[in-house]
């Protein structure tokens, strides 16, 4: 049935694009010249949009898309036949540069509009009652150089998925072990290979799962998934990063698709973090604004699904064994081997399914240079697979599937358009050339209605995953680390190396980083530009023509303040992130017992409140403790450790716990209850899918971006003052306090001091807390 579904979408799609397209440039060229009826027809399908979006009609989807791709084919027809107009040399070579730029960016809403058409929301297809028609899995935990604990709570994860468990079994892929670095000519790399051979093996071998390292670290991760096939048996495999931390029912969600579909390849599951990227953690937007990543599993691989295209991430998806085999395993010619070998088999003619429910936990890059590494890599990857597996060429692709790997690989030249949309709006504040030839009133009638058409559309599709103008500011942050890579990349596909993401990074102060620099830079430039403008709008008298331009240099200095504020790198030191948590708890020290709730919950450690008989009273939790909690499936589990810290609030008194398991049962029992229920996910995820609104987007931009560039100057200007910035306040240790007092506050220095003495704030030092 899929297959015919798919067939019948392959063939019909190439004449309903070329249909539309036709039609569309039929009436943009229609109009082109009466400017009067293109204004009124603008303004008309402007006000339309408003009332869908406005209305959430979804049911509108095509005619929404549809109404926005005239608007921005009309300004095209415009730009094309009356602003390419020759002034002198150096002015037309840029004008022909930005348009360029701006054919980018509108052959990439057409594959997209095309791509997100109709987005498929599967239902996990059921399993048969009788467990002995279950298929075996592998689980394959490929790993590096990550910290060993990071592993192990993935592969602990693993053994407790719910799965017979005769037919699966749980393999660690080490390549920071492998026989080659052990004998590496640097001592130290060889002694660092051998602790951590011995000590992940050892670990490996008490929990029953079979430890691998190959013997030399031949094409990276896509080379040690196949060595792990080639010493392995199951029908499925299983993929899992190091810091992919299953749930129990990752299993019973994907598996039942491949008894039911016999060409199925591939299940993908969306990739949850449970821990902010450096902007949402520099920009303090984790907990109140949608993840960078959730508009791409939760929006755009739905709509790859439905074409038969959506791919493979890496992590957090189950492959068919033979489909791989038949196919020369992990495909290992670019530095993306999981959207390479996606690509290699759909054109083999195998098909592909999308589960839109999270269900790993994993860690986001914690600093700027790991995000702009692992965003490197992503992007020469992809530029290679169009080099070297071009999908527009590639035998076997039905014509969606061409479109849909296109989309995604041309995506990823975004930085050479948005670098010119940078600079371009300073060649004419600054030099005035003249590289944008239009009349105020014909930018209101083509440009502004196409702008805003395609932000209403972003939104419409979107909003609820991803607010307006903040994927402006990402794609800033990468472009200009990005630009000399993919250039690289351009004239050497086959140089660049797979470089593998640090993730548990940490950093105990506030910091600078290097990468600042071309971003100040530019934000200082476009503020002198803003000043230029003023003055050459008035000895001109050209007030049009400065007037949109300083408007466009004036969003892009918003999106750079919010860059530069992202360069302030705030202190990092849990070793394991904290999520928002509900679960009712018993907390027992001494013999004595209070009842309180969770309100966060991590790996080693919890936050929960309780209700103390005297509200200024601060109780004695010196010692060993015991905090019992009902797992999702009605267990009662009790979990040891010690209270570190507290302070009161209107709630009650907050807690926090660090975890201390006394036996194995007692590890996996913690590693069940935080990681085992995908519930905690897909909650956490769907309270922060609220729609902002374009211009609430935009001032929430501006405030927050502003607002940390003016810390990252404050940081600048101490520092080069030869100071530092004033330490957090003096802290408290809850284990050292006298039964039923509160413990005196240190003398408050400053406002830090006041504020502390008039909040009654009790922390615990970080130098002797294990999971701040």
């Amino acid at each position: 049935m899929n297959s015919q579904r798919f067939r019948d979408s392959a063939l019909l799609a190439p004449f309903v694009l070329i249909l539309s397209v036709g039609l569309l440039f039929f009436l943009s060229w229609l109009l082109i010249d009466d400017e009067q009826l293109q204004m009124m027809l603008a303004a008309g399908i402007l006000v339309l949009l408003l009332l869908l979006r406005t209305l959430r009609m979804q049911r509108c989807r095509v005619l929404f898309i549809f109404l926005v791709t005239y608007l921005s084919f009309s300004y095209f027809v415009w730009r094309c036949t009356q602003t390419l107009n020759y002034h002198d040399p150096v002015s037309f070579v840029f004008a022909l540069l930005l348009f360029v730029a701006e054919l980018h960016g509108f052959v990439l809403l057409g594959l997209s509009n095309f791509t997100n058409i109709k987005p498929l929301f599967r239902k996990s297809a059921p399993l048969p009652a009788d467990e002995a028609a279950w298929p075996t899995v592998d689980v394959f935990i490929p790993t590096y150089n990550e910290d060993i604990a990071i592993v192990e709570t993935t592969a602990l994860a693993a053994l407790q998925i719910d799965w017979p468990k005769d037919k699966l079994r749980i393999y660690v892929l080490d390549d920071g072990g492998t026989e080659a670095r052990l004998h590496h000519a640097d001592p130290e790399i060889a002694a660092v290979a051998r602790q951590r051979r011995e000590t992940l093996g050892a670990l490996c071998r008490h929990h029953g799962i079979t430890y691998l390292a190959r013997e030399k670290n031949v094409h990276a991760k896509a080379g040690n998934l196949n060595a792990g096939l080639q010493c392995s048996s199951g029908a499925l495999v299983l993929i899992l990063d190091a810091d992919h931390v299953p749930a129990s029912d990752i299993l019973k969600r994907t598996v039942g698709a491949f008894l039911t579909d016999h060409r199925l390849f591939l299940v993908q599951t969306p990739h949850f973090f449970g821990n902010p990227d450096p902007v949402e953690k520099n920009l303090r937007t984790f907990s109140v604004m949608p993840g960078e990543n959730e508009m791409f599993y939760h929006g755009v691989q739905p709509g790859l699904d439905n074409w038969n295209a959506a791919f493979f991430c890496g992590s957090a998806a189950v492959l068919r064994r033979r489909a791989l085999e038949e196919c020369g395993g992990f495909s290992g010619q670019s530095i993306t081997e999981d959207a390479e070998t996606a690509l290699t088999l759909h054109a083999a003619g195998y098909h592909s399914a999308y589960i839109d429910r999270p269900m790993v936990c994993g860690l986001a890059c914690e600093s700027i240079p790991a995000f702009l590494q692992q965003r490197c890599r992503w992007g020469m990857g992809m530029v290679q697979i169009f080099l070297l597996k071009n999908p527009l060429i590639q035998r076997g692709l039905t014509f969606p599937q061409r479109m849909c790997y296109l989309s995604s690989c041309f995506y990823w030249l975004f930085p050479f358009s948005r670098v010119f949309f940078l600079l371009s709006p300073l060649l004419f504040l600054l030099f005035g050339l003249k590289i944008y030839d239009t009349t105020g009133t014909q930018f209101f009638i083509f440009a502004l209605p196409h702008l805003i058409g395609v932000q209403l559309l972003h939104s419409y599709l979107f909003g609820r995953l991803r607010w307006s103008f903040i994927g402006d500011v990402y794609e800033i942050i990468q472009s200009i680390p990005l630009l000399p890579a993919l250039l690289g990349t351009v004239l050497r596909p086959r140089a660049p190396i797979f470089k593998v993401t640090r993730k548990g990074e940490r950093l105990e102060a506030d910091r600078l980083s290097p990468f600042a620099r071309p971003y100040v830079f530019l934000l200082l430039v476009n503020l002198s530009a803003l000043v230029a403008g003023w003055f050459r709008a008035s000895a001109s008298g050209a007030f049009a023509s400065a007037a949109i331009t300083m408007g466009w240099a004036g969003l892009n200095s918003l999106f750079l303040l919010a860059c530069v504020g992202v360069m302030l790198e705030r202190r990092q030191l849990r070793a394991f992130p904290r999520l928002p948590a509900f679960d009712p708890v018993t907390f027992t020290h001494g013999g004595i017992t209070w009842s309180g709730r969770l309100f966060n919950l991590s790996n080693t450690g919890a936050g929960f409140r309780i209700q103390t008989d005297s509200p200024r009273g601060l109780p004695h939790f010196d010692g060993e403790s015991i905090l019992t909690i009902r797992d999702r499936s009605g267990q009662m589990l009790h979990l040891h450790g010690r209270a570190r810290n507290g302070r009161h609030t209107r709630e009650g008194f907050e807690i926090g716990f660090h975890f201390e398991p006394h036996n194995d049962a007692e590890k996996l029992a913690r590693i069940r209850l935080v990681y085992g229920d995908s519930e905690r996910w897909t909650s956490f995820q769907h309270s922060r899918h609220r729609d902002k609104g374009i211009l609430a987007a935009l001032f929430f931009v501006l405030r927050v971006g502003s607002l940390s560039a003016l810390e990252y100057f404050g940081h600048w200007i101490l520092r080069l003052l030869g100071g530092s910035r004033p330490g957090r306040p003096p802290v408290l240790d809850i284990r050292s306090a006298t039964p039923g007092t509160t413990p005196p506050l240190p003398s408050p220095q400053g406002a830090a001091g006041i504020l502390q003495a008039a909040q009654r704030v009790y922390r615990v030092d970080p130098a002797t807390h294990p999971d701040s």
